[in-house]
């Protein structure tokens, strides 16, 4: 193959070869962040290990229409959070975007155990699709992206995660206000944690909850 004479002669072995046909292979199946995407993913990458333990959650806006059950909107590719310790090499391809809890998006920094024991599980078509809480999403969404504030699809994300929220029973929405605090106080840098604070607080008490 041309393309295997192209890496040989870079000093890339045939496994590394075979390393990068998976990704393209995989990388071409995921067209953007869809559920059947993710489906595709989970089935070469499981969430949990054969021993139980989580490998990694579903996170940003495909995590958002798993919640609430339906496609919202495209998503340009797949985020997840990877946690304890794991981490296939592969996952590093196209579509997907790969962060550790400590360097989450948008300034956020969490321990693993914060995030496995709120992860919620989602069953859609015979399978569990485990994804990052959605008060962190929120929180996440109103955040700046370094200087760059919140896009508009970001507030439609945020009103769609709010129209849920206002419909939970008042334990649920409990827990969700205890996530959204501890995750506003999650921020590396004060000064966007202060601003993401503010955005959080004045949505709640401009719609009244």
């Amino acid at each position: 193959m041309k393309e295997l004479e192209v890496f040989r002669g870079k000093g890339f072995s045939l496994e590394e070869f075979s390393s990068y046909l998976r990704r393209l292979s995989l990388g071409m199946l995921l067209k953007g962040g869809t559920f059947e995407g993710f489906f595709k993913l989970i089935s070469k990458f499981p969430q949990r290990s054969s021993e139980g333990r989580i490998n990694y959650l579903l996170a940003s806006g495909l995590a958002m229409d798993f919640f609430i059950g339906r496609k919202s909107r495209y998503h340009r590719d797949i985020d997840i959070v990877v946690v304890n310790g794991w981490l296939d090499t592969d996952l590093h391809f196209r579509r997907i975007d790969v962060v550790r809890p400590n360097t989450f998006w948008n300034g956020l920094s969490f321990e693993d155990g914060f995030l496995v024991s709120s992860a919620v599980e989602i069953e859609r078509e015979d399978h569990g699709v485990l994804i990052v809480h959605p008060a962190i999403i929120l929180v996440q969404k109103l955040a700046n992206k370094g200087e760059i504030p919140p896009r508009e699809k970001d507030f439609k994300d945020v009103r769609l995660l709010v129209n849920n929220f206002s419909s939970l029973p008042d334990e649920e929405k409990m827990r969700w206000w205890h996530i959204i605090n501890f995750s506003l106080n999650n921020f590396r840098d004060p000064g966007a944690q202060q601003v993401a604070k503010d955005r959080v607080y004045n949505l709640f008490r401009n719609i009244g909850l």
